[in-house]
């Protein structure tokens, strides 16, 4: 799987690149077809957000900690992201 990925170098310079995450066809449920699964990351928290429709842009920021950001539903305008 193909990812978007947005890191900072250590002079602070963001830039955005893209990982690729092994997949492996694997079987979970009894009776029913493989799928692809990653392997498992370590993380040490986890927290969710929820942002109400009609937020637009929130300005270019540095977020405090290392983050993975997972869009369940919506869109982030990444040529409008990539262009500042």
């Amino acid at each position: 799987m193909r990812c978007l990925r947005i890191y900072a170098t250590p002079d602070g310079e963001s830039h955005f690149g893209e990982v690729d995450i092994a997949m492996t066809m694997t079987p979970a449920f009894p009776n029913e077809a493989p799928f692809e699964l990653s392997a498992y990351y370590p993380a040490s928290r986890i927290r969710f957000a929820h942002v109400p429709a009609g937020v637009r842009e929130a300005g270019f920021h540095t977020p405090p900690d290392r983050l993975l950001a997972i869009w369940l539903d919506g869109h982030v305008n990444l040529k409008q992201a990539m262009e500042r």
